[in-house]
């Protein structure tokens, strides 16, 4: 959410890309030691979702632990966890809904991207993004399958936006065209000679190459069906969703925005 942020942060330029930074090396190593862990003691995964509570993770986690009360506090430590998460994901969404409707990209705009004199922040977006994602929930009483393309679609819209701009910096750099001025550098000092290889510097297109590739590749099979033989309920219907979404963006962008 750090990106999304950014207009609420002094010294953007150089406290934005550290904060990325340290908090992806601050939790790749412990989320790694978690999920290897998991994996260990998950068992029979189809016993594990047969669940007679009802929470497979529940289930993993008694077996974990020697008494109720540890796979609960395991449970309960999950919880405050995905409360944070969604606090940043709204945080993250609602800035964006602000920003496009700043620009007059949506309708009511100028309702939407009003800020609260006293509280400094886009209530109206934040609002409209917690109502929009309370409806969005509502699917998954009607049908699990559609609620399950819902939420593949946002992590397909990530990996084409990834892919779009990825490629476009890779290109400028392979074309050798100067980058925009970076304050803050992966390894080693900034100095002026280097601006324009941007914050990468000579690593700029092993990098931009291997994200490009995973973005690609994520987006590829975000697509696909999870199991062999698809039935109406098995299948992934995410296709169908993006290319529903993007009409109505380039139908809303031609006419409007």
């Amino acid at each position: 959410a750090a990106a999304h942020m950014a207009e609420e942060i002094q010294d953007a330029g150089g406290v934005v890309p550290r904060s990325m930074w340290w908090s992806f090396i601050a939790n790749v190593p412990p989320t790694l030691i978690v999920l290897v862990t998991y994996c260990f003691c998950i068992g029979d995964t189809a016993v594990a979702i047969a669940s007679p509570t009802g929470f497979p993770i529940y289930d993993v986690f008694s077996r974990m632990t020697p008494n109720a009360s540890g796979a609960l506090g395991f449970t309960f430590l999950l919880f405050i966890l995905l409360v944070i998460i969604t606090l940043s994901c709204q945080a993250s969404a609602s800035r964006q809904v602000f920003a496009f409707a700043r620009d007059d990209g949506l309708p009511l705009a100028r309702y939407i991207a009003a800020v609260h004199p006293r509280y400094k922040v886009p209530v109206n977006a934040i609002l409209l993004n917690i109502a929009f994602t309370a409806v969005l929930s509502l699917v998954n009483i009607g049908s699990t399958a559609a609620f399950n393309a819902f939420l593949s679609v946002g992590a397909i819209a990530l990996m084409a936006t990834y892919s779009i701009s990825i490629f476009c910096i890779l290109l400028k750099r392979l074309r050798g065209e100067p980058l925009a001025h970076a304050r803050w550098r992966l390894l080693g000092k900034h100095t002026s000679t280097d601006d324009c290889g941007g914050a990468l510097g000579r690593y700029g297109v092993l990098v931009n190459s291997l994200a490009l590739l995973y973005s690609l590749w994520c987006f590829f099979w975000s697509f696909w069906p999870p199991v062999k033989d698809v039935q109406l309920a098995t299948m992934n219907w995410a296709v169908v969703i993006f290319v529903g979404v993007m009409t109505l963006a380039l139908v809303a962008y031609v006419s409007h925005a």
